[in-house]
């Protein structure tokens, strides 16, 4: 063992010539968020500097990324310590994944916020963190609302609210669907949130009351059937359990140990694009959505064939290879009508094939007034939409 760790420890000394000039090449960087024993090492080794790379790669308070990566590294540890179950494969995608969330919000948010004649409110739903509370603020925005079901996400979205922005957004621990609100909300988002909740033909109800006329409501949301989303479901990074039923992704979480119980599962239903058909709303998908965000966000046709030919050799080994005998069947048989599915849309060649394959998530705006797409959305956006109601 004492010579594993020491060949480890040179490892690294090679790569790091000194102590701070690294942080400031490119290969470093690429290394450092691909490299378990180098991110570990700098972040222990050289915690204060570790922390001021990350503020300025991110442009975030330095105060809240501090407690960002305090939180998550002792909730590694303990998780490690006790043996509990973990849904990251190691400490660096944890954090890498919480401050790629924070970018991705903070780009949309800008522009959203160009969009937007009226900032009398926003309001974020299954906020988080609070990130999107504090981007609105700072975009002008007069109040600033979240609202966030999970115990532990509010406890440490309060500290960073206080943190960050002196009171000046408001954070509410419940549930969207029951609590007492302060809308109108000119602006309301849902970032990969409709996923979790119980009802989401109620939720988007909900939230079209909660707009004024000229309002307007986002959804960024994960879609469960394209093709790298299958191959790594975004919550657990295992393939094929977008496709598969509550019962079988349940026991195969169980046995990867991802999950310590039923209850843990974080997934009620994937949505479908018919959910944002609203009487008296205009809804569109933006598309290509990597003009609306940043980096490519679908794959290429041939990629997708190619990928979907590979299926069931690696679905034998990441999930048969899991289930019990009874339980086989059942999951072939998804992963079978999955592939029909596929090929049937493909034969057809018709834009719906890019949507639900193709693109990794949806950009969704949904407003009452036409003119919002006609006029302020593709003058304020290089992005065109693909209307859906």
């Amino acid at each position: 063992m004492e010579d594993k760790l020491n060949q480890l420890r040179g490892d690294i000394s090679n790569r790091l010539c000194h102590d701070i000039a690294p942080i400031l090449d490119e290969e470093f960087d690429a290394a450092l968020w691909n490299d378990d024993a180098l991110f570990n090492w700098f972040m222990l080794a050289k915690r204060d500097t570790f922390i001021d790379y990350i503020a300025e790669a991110v442009s975030l308070d330095r105060t809240i990324v501090e407690k960002l990566i305090v939180r998550d590294t002792l909730a590694w540890k303990n998780a490690v310590v006790n043996g509990e179950a973990r849904r990251w494969d190691s400490l660096r995608e944890k954090i890498s994944a919480r401050f790629a969330v924070y970018e991705k919000n903070l780009n949309v948010m800008r522009q959203l916020s160009s969009l937007c004649e009226d900032k009398t409110g926003y309001l974020d739903v299954g906020c988080g963190l609070g990130f999107t509370m504090m981007a609105a603020r700072e975009l002008g925005f007069q109040k600033a609302h979240g609202v966030e079901v999970d115990q532990a996400f509010a406890n440490t979205g309060l500290s960073l609210i206080d943190a960050g922005t002196e009171g000046n957004v408001g954070y509410v621990f419940g549930d969207f669907m029951t609590e007492n609100l302060n809308p109108p909300y000119s602006l309301i988002t849902f970032f990969d949130v409709l996923e979790h909740v119980v009802d989401i033909d109620q939720s988007i109800d909900r939230a079209c009351n909660m707009t004024p006329e000229k309002g307007t409501i986002f959804f960024y949301q994960g879609n469960s059937r394209a093709i790298p989303i299958v191959l790594s479901e975004p919550h657990y990074r295992i393939p094929f359990l977008t496709i598969m039923p509550t019962d079988i992704v349940i026991k195969i979480l169980l046995k990867k140990q991802r999950i310590s119980s039923p209850a843990e599962y974080v997934v009620n239903k994937w949505p479908e694009t018919s959910v944002f058909s609203k009487q008296g709303w205009h809804s569109a998908m933006v598309s290509p959505e990597r003009n609306f965000r940043s980096g490519a966000e679908f794959m290429s046709r041939e990629r997708a064939v190619s990928a979907v030919a590979n299926f069931q050799a690696q679905f034998e080994s990441e999930i048969l290879s899991y289930l019990e005998a009874d339980d086989r069947p059942h999951a072939q048989s998804a992963l079978d009508a999955y592939v029909d599915r596929f090929n049937q849309k493909l034969a057809d060649d018709d834009g719906d094939f890019h949507t639900e394959y193709l693109m990794n998530s949806w950009s969704i705006v949904m407003a009452r007034d036409l003119e919002f797409f006609d006029h302020e959305f593709r003058k304020n956006s290089d992005a065109s939409l693909i209307a859906l109601s």
